[in-house]
């Protein structure tokens, strides 16, 4: 399984620069504000998988007893495939009743069974070992598979080294308009920021954290 989206740390920084000097008698020009855009690029080298086990029984200890056998018997082949501990985080845990339909709607419901789930998180490094730990879980006996993600580990310091291209791309800008106005650019009053990482399909092959001024 190879990592085919990007990821894309949006950072959106907003902010008001102020001018050392007016741009003409009798106007007022106390600042502008500017954008700024900085993207760095990064190969995703970390996969997040939340595996699951369903089971059904006729009582809630039956259901809840089989599956509990199940998703040991998965922990323990993922610890077989090189998975850690401190890799595998439990997930979703439920039981809750089913009941025969009714054919008349003042009828009392009855139980006729009762279901478990669990789920596991497992977090595989490196990200090419992904279709390995599934195959691993589904061998075991696990019953679903969803939420994959592709992560980077540097996701920190790429994100503060695109905060710093979008600060410079910002401040070029305000560099443009203040000598296109005639006046000298001061320091910044403010600053605004947002965003979070997102996924990218666009762009197969790797992660792009980028930051968005």
């Amino acid at each position: 399984m190879q990592a085919s989206k990007l990821i894309v740390v949006f950072l959106v920084l907003v902010f008001i620069l102020c001018f050392a000097s007016p741009a003409m008698a009798g106007v007022d020009y106390s600042g502008i504000t500017v954008s700024g855009i900085g993207k760095v690029w990064a190969v995703p080298d970390i996969a997040e998988i939340t595996v699951g086990v369903v089971t059904r029984g006729l009582t809630a200890s039956q259901a809840q007893e089989e599956n509990s056998r199940i998703m040991h018997a998965v922990i323990q082949k993922l610890k077989e495939a090189g998975i850690e501990d401190v890799d595998l985080k439990t997930g979703e845990l439920s039981l809750f009743p089913e009941y025969a339909p009714s054919p008349e709607k003042e009828e009392v419901p009855r139980i006729v069974a009762y279901r478990a789930t669990s789920s596991l998180i497992v977090t595989v490094k490196p990200v090419q070992k992904a279709g390995q730990v599934v195959d691993a879980a589904l061998a075991a006996g696990a019953n679903q598979v969803h939420g994959l993600r592709f992560l980077v580990s540097s996701a920190r310091e790429l994100e503060l080294e695109a905060l710093s291209l979008a600060v410079q791309d910002a401040r070029r800008k305000g560099e443009v308009v203040a000598q296109a106005l005639g006046v000298k650019l001061g320091g910044s009053s403010n600053c605004f920021r947002g965003g979070k990482p997102a996924l990218d399909p666009r762009l197969p092959g790797g992660s792009k954290p980028g930051t968005n001024c």
